[in-house]
């Protein structure tokens, strides 16, 4: 595996002390990644010295950036942008040194609060040179909130637990999109023209960016190996609350984005018909109603046949047991669903608990 390449591009939400611990843990597949870390033009001076000072020789080689403000026409600050440029400027130093191969080269994008397993970087490798088709896809394993749990509160565990069963079962399982941690061949990355810099969220958009390169669906290949990352969250109910209502903003700004550039990359035919439409099924679905308004249409259902009940059915033309149409299969529907529903979270919670324990028996 020593001859397959990995390009890590770090350029998000960029804390040193975390990205120290991440760095000293890649070490054992070292010789064979190319690291490139992005900064953001306003990044503390000494970053770039320090990183180098640490660890110049002990990657194949290690690339540091510093992203310039306004560099590419109409961009945001931010994830995208930063990552285009960061990327942008370690191809073109490959190819000014003769060294891109661009059909062997994996590429990783990753927050700098990501901790993967040790087998995680031989795995993906594997996973390239066996797949059938490994310039059209993008691989992701599941993300496990679980960083510095102990000195977190409990709702902080619920909420990750949450989100990783959501990212499996609808992100990956549905083919939608990526996730902060995410791999994909070097070829893909430049026929997409690396990242979208005018938008918020690179993770989102890129697999869009994928799907016009292609002209057709992207597959989003699970990586069995458990990643660990930070929560975004609060330390204390407040902090958390505060940090729900940010990130719901900045989602909701950041997935209509993408909705707009979806619909009007669809409207221009730059994916196939039924790619698309697939697509857009699914991430109306996903973001409009799993996440808006699931919750919110069980509860209005429920007001919605409490008041029914009450209401003399020849003033709305409803059905009722007076003409045959039995309450009980109502109450059996709805208490079923929400029973299903609550089943599926008491079962992510179980897994949850049963991998705690047998983490803590391996250590002892």
């Amino acid at each position: 595996m020593d001859s397959l390449p990995l390009a890590l591009s770090i350029s998000r939400r960029f804390m040193l002390a975390a990205l120290w611990l991440m760095l000293g843990a890649l070490l054992q597949v070292a010789k064979s990644m190319i690291v490139i870390i992005g900064l953001e033009e306003g990044s503390p001076a000494h970053y770039d010295n320090a990183f180098y000072t640490e660890y110049r020789g002990a990657f194949q080689d290690l690339i540091v950036t510093r992203h310039p403000r306004g560099w590419a026409p109409g961009e945001q600050i931010g994830a995208c942008s930063n990552s285009n440029y960061a990327w942008r400027h370690a191809v073109q130093k490959l190819v000014d040194e003769d060294k891109l191969d661009r059909f062997s080269m994996i590429c990783t994008s990753s927050d700098t609060d990501t901790l993967w397993p040790i087998d995680y970087f031989e795995y993906l490798g594997l996973a390239f040179l066996t797949h059938k088709r490994p310039h059209d896809v993008i691989w992701q394993a599941p993300l496990f909130y679980n960083l510095a749990l102990d000195r977190r509160p409990w709702f902080v565990r619920c909420t990750g637990i949450v989100r990783t069963a959501f990212m499996c079962g609808f992100l990956i399982g549905q083919d939608l999109n990526p996730m902060s941690t995410f791999s994909f061949s070097m070829d893909l990355l430049i026929r997409a023209d690396f990242v979208h810099p005018t938008h918020p969220m690179d993770d989102v958009v890129h697999v869009l960016q994928c799907m016009k390169a292609v002209r057709g669906r992207v597959s989003v290949v699970f990586v069995p190996l458990v990643v660990i990352s930070g929560p975004t969250s609060g330390a204390t109910l407040r902090e958390e609350l505060y940090e729900w209502a940010r990130q719901i903003r900045r989602w909701c700004i950041g997935t209509m984005a993408v909705w707009h550039y979806f619909i009007a990359k669809q409207l221009k035919g730059n994916f196939e018909l039924w790619a698309g439409l697939r697509y857009g099924l699914a991430f109306t679905h996903y973001y409009g109603f799993v996440l808006c308004s699931m919750m919110l249409t069980a509860l209005n259902g429920t007001v919605a046949s409490i008041i029914w009940r009450n209401v003399d059915p020849a003033s709305w033309g409803h059905c009722s047991e007076r003409n045959g149409y039995s309450n009980a299969l109502v109450d059996f529907v709805g208490i079923g669903s929400i029973s299903l529903t609550y089943l599926g979270f008491f079962v992510f919670f179980v897994m949850d608990r049963v991998r705690v324990c047998v983490c803590a028996c391996m250590r002892v």
